[in-house]
């Protein structure tokens, strides 16, 4: 029979007809039957990860923000101490002071936001007193707390906004001053050379003489001469007035003033020209025919010190030879390149009076107890005595005592006391603060007097 055949009825008749299916249990055991297998095959449901969603919201929240930090440094958020240049010290602190003094305004304007809220607070009668008069000293003693306390708050945020602001500017003069750092070689020649000379530190307490009435004398800058002590084969300085001569000029004039060779080699040298750079090198071009090559032993040793005691107040660490556009080799052992030390810590007069023998080649302290070279302070105390030698003299006279030494940029400025001295002792001293000066970065050292009320200017480097 064909299923689309069949009626309800049929199907009712047909259900009537079959014989009866009887259960043998009854209706609770079936029921409970049936629990039985509902417990042992309940569907476990699959229980969802509630960790994973909190653990790619924490991963994707890690990832941004090292997206995001190389972006907050390059825009000044973050700063580092451990030595970035000064204009990005700068430029960082102007940043944070511009936040700051963003941050101060919105602070204030909530403060005044808030001061007159409290004066229509103050005018506006409370609904709650029905304009009675016994709640209107009440209702204004707490207004003017509340003014009082914004008060206070708008001073502190200003305050805050001030200290944040002075100390950008303090770590920006920090930073910058911090830029500048000792570079100074070992005495031995054969030492890394230093980079630059020794920088001295800024002192605001500073002196002005065209605002205290001192009269001003000053004086030529100097350069030195070399000449040797027969009896030591130790090699001093002779002071030389540049007169209006640049460096490069003072530096041929003293190699062939002090030219240590017996067949006076050095008259072919030139021109002298600075190389600059790391090695402070300088360059030595000699004429194509010169006898340089034929130097004994001894007369190379003798150059070498030449080289030493009149080239290193330029702080020069590397000479070149050269001759035409070609390297020039020099000596026996042909060398085209000479090696200087940079340190050098004081001047000290012969007792001869024939001119100063510079610390280095008299073996006068130059480094502190920690190794640490001199100061210009330290070193002018110092050249006060000297090592128990009787061929040089302290440069510093007995009738002169220094009292103080400030700075002010590239200024040095020496307060001394002077009793009767002779002026050719005084000269000396002048001297020897002034070729001493050259080892540092100091374009200018002023002797003050005063109660003399005597200034004397020193100009250190040459054009």
């Amino acid at each position: 029979m064909n299923n689309d055949k069949w009626s309800e009825k049929e199907l009712e008749d047909t259900l009537r007809r079959m014989p009866p299916v009887k259960d043998k249990q009854t209706k609770d055991e079936l029921f409970h039957a049936v629990k039985q297998r509902a417990d042992k095959e309940a569907p476990q449901r699959k229980v969802s990860k509630t960790w994973f969603f909190p653990a790619m919201a924490s991963a994707a929240a890690l990832l941004l923000i090292v997206l995001m930090i190389p972006s907050f440094m390059n825009t000044g958020m973050f700063s580092s101490s451990d030595g970035p240049s000064p204009a990005d010290n700068g430029e960082t602190n102007t940043f944070d002071a511009a936040d700051n003094n963003e941050a101060s305004e919105n602070n204030n304007s909530f403060s005044v936001q808030n001061n007159e809220e409290n004066v229509e607070n103050t005018n506006t009668v409370s609904p709650d007193t029905d304009g009675s008069e016994s709640s209107a000293p009440e209702e204004a003693a707490e207004n003017e707390n509340r003014n009082s306390n914004n008060n206070e708050n708008e001073n502190r945020n200003n305050n805050s906004s001030e200290n944040e602001n002075r100390n950008n500017i303090s770590n920006e003069n920090e930073n910058q001053n911090s830029g500048s750092n000792v570079n100074e070689s070992d005495n031995n020649r054969n030492n890394e050379p230093a980079d630059s000379p020794e920088e001295v530190p800024e002192d605001d307490n500073y002196f002005a003489a065209d605002d205290e009435g001192y009269s001003v004398e000053e004086e030529e800058s100097l350069f030195v001469t070399a000449a040797m002590l027969e009896e030591d084969e130790i090699y001093y300085g002779i002071p030389e007035a540049a007169d209006g001569m640049s460096k490069e000029e003072a530096v041929v004039y003293a190699l062939q003033e002090s030219d240590p060779t017996s067949g006076s080699y050095f008259e072919a040298l030139e021109e002298a020209e600075f190389n600059g750079g790391s090695s402070n090198a300088l360059t030595l071009r000699f004429a194509e025919e010169n006898q340089l090559a034929s130097l004994s032993s001894a007369e190379y040793y003798f150059m070498e010190e030449v080289l030493q005691e009149t080239l290193a107040l330029y702080q020069v660490s590397e000479v070149n030879f050269e001759a035409g556009e070609e390297e020039l080799l020099v000596g026996q052992s042909g060398q085209s390149e000479v090696d200087l030390s940079t340190l050098n810590r004081g001047y000290y007069p012969l007792s001869s009076g024939e001119g100063l023998v510079s610390a280095g080649a008299a073996g006068e302290p130059m480094t502190s107890g920690a190794g640490d070279p001199l100061s210009f302070d330290e070193t002018l105390t110092q050249m006060e005595e000297v090592n128990g030698q009787d061929w040089y003299e302290p440069a510093v006279p007995d009738t002169v005592e220094i009292e103080d030494v400030r700075y002010e940029g590239e200024t040095a400025y020496v307060f001394y006391t002077a009793e009767e001295n002779s002026e050719e002792s005084f000269e000396t001293f002048k001297e020897a603060v002034q070729l001493t000066a050259k080892y540092f970065t100091l374009d200018t050292v002023q002797l003050v007097n005063e109660e003399e009320k005597e200034v004397t200017l020193l100009p250190v480097q040459l054009p």
